[in-house]
């Protein structure tokens, strides 16, 4: 699991990753799904939702390291993104999968492009919006016929995300305004929905 399946890496040098993770392992941000409890015309349903984590969960961009030390290359339209391993954000998220697990109901700040923000720790040391925030953004993938959520990145911030609007909302909040639309104009969506049963 080389983590950078939410954000395409054009160049990856599997020797370095390798020599820069030596006894580490990224088993726990391979691939899962999420339950997101969603209502259907007041029937109780779940929908499983793909989670992907970029390797912006553990890497970060180069500064002054050696160019033999960069893991991935990023090519965007006016810049590469040069990725170097980042051991504060490794460890960090080692928390991720608990993190993901206990996120539909967390506050989390609406962004641009169905983006979601979650300040998962905030720093006492600060005011505001210090803290360690995690990027995640919900996709509908029409070919394979499946709603995904990508950890996009990990990382520690002393202000407001860009782009965010409105205050904090519940993750599941967040979700139901982008399914709602979704399941109005794709058969498949409705399809994968499970209900709830009742207790008897």
């Amino acid at each position: 699991m080389d983590g950078n399946r939410a954000r395409k890496a054009t160049v990856v040098f599997q020797d370095r990753i390798d020599a820069a993770l030596g006894e580490r392992k990224n088993d726990h941000l391979a691939d899962s799904f999420l339950p997101v409890e969603v209502r259907i015309d007041g029937a109780r349903c779940v929908v499983n939702v793909r989670v992907y984590y970029s390797n912006h969960c553990w890497t970060r961009t180069r500064k002054d390291e050696p160019e033999d030390t960069v893991l991935f290359y990023e090519h965007h339209s006016d810049w590469v993104d040069e990725r170097v391993f980042c051991e504060t954000r490794w460890k960090f998220s080692l928390q991720l999968p608990e993190i993901v697990a206990s996120l539909p109901h967390s506050l989390c700040l609406r962004g641009r492009s169905k983006q979601i923000f979650y300040r998962v720790k905030a720093d006492e040391s600060k005011d505001g919006y210090a803290g360690w925030y995690v990027c995640a953004r919900l996709r509908a993938i029409q070919k394979k016929q499946e709603i995904t959520l990508s950890i996009r990145s990990v990382h520690y911030r002393t202000n407001r995300p860009e782009d965010t609007r409105g205050g904090p909302q519940r993750f599941w909040a967040l979700f139901w305004d982008f399914y709602k639309d979704l399941r109005s104009n794709h058969d498949w969506v409705a399809a994968g929905e499970a209900k709830i049963n009742p207790p008897e």
